[in-house]
């Protein structure tokens, strides 16, 4: 085993670091978790893992405590359900000191005052286009893979973002003008029944 020099220490915390600087040392590795099966090279590294993987489950598994009087649902924090209830309260605390609008949530006060500010964080890495909301450059990311989700029911045309349906929706109902109604032996278009 590796001779470890130990200083004098004032305190007693500095000693225990001190033994367990020295069982790091001797590489030994004995503790192992009995959840995970991870080993670690002090008692006391392996005691905060336990109790971190406790936490974690205990977060997982807690009850909901707090249970919203209007609608039954549970939030795990207090501030989460005082969040929540805004949306039945209409209640909008915070408010823009360059507009006067209101929002129900410091976040998206926060979000709409890019608007003022002119403030855009979020880079397109291939383009250097800058955008105000993450989701706008989430959208814009589509164009540079050439990714259209969103499919005509009639013909092949695709469309890249949510926000062209409407687009999507005009450019079907040219197809649904230019269909023929059969009725019987009859046919007719819909573009010039519309009329009668």
């Amino acid at each position: 085993p590796e001779e470890v020099i130990v200083k004098r220490f004032a305190y007693r915390k500095s000693v225990r670091n001190a033994k367990e600087r020295k069982q790091t040392h001797s590489g030994d590795g004995s503790h192992i978790c009995d959840h995970c099966g991870k080993t670690f090279t002090t008692a006391r590294s392996l005691k905060l893992h336990v109790q971190s993987l406790q936490r974690r489950r205990d977060n997982l598994t807690a009850e909901k405590a707090h249970v919203c009087s209007e609608c039954g649902k549970g939030f795990h924090q207090a501030g989460s359900l005082k969040r929540h209830l805004r949306t039945h309260t209409g209640e909008k605390p915070y408010v823009c000191h360059h507009c006067g609008k209101t929002f129900s949530t410091k976040s998206n006060l926060l979000v709409h005052q890019r608007i003022h500010t002119g403030e855009r964080p979020y880079l397109c890495p291939q383009c250097g286009k800058s955008f105000s909301l993450a989701g706008s450059l989430k959208l814009h990311l589509r164009i540079h893979a050439g990714e259209k989700p969103y499919c005509c029911t009639y013909c092949d045309k695709r469309f890249t973002t949510f926000a062209q349906l409407s687009s999507l929706k005009k450019h079907q109902e040219t197809h649904r003008q230019t269909q023929p109604l059969i009725f019987g032996d009859v046919v007719h278009f819909k573009h010039l029944v519309q009329g009668v």
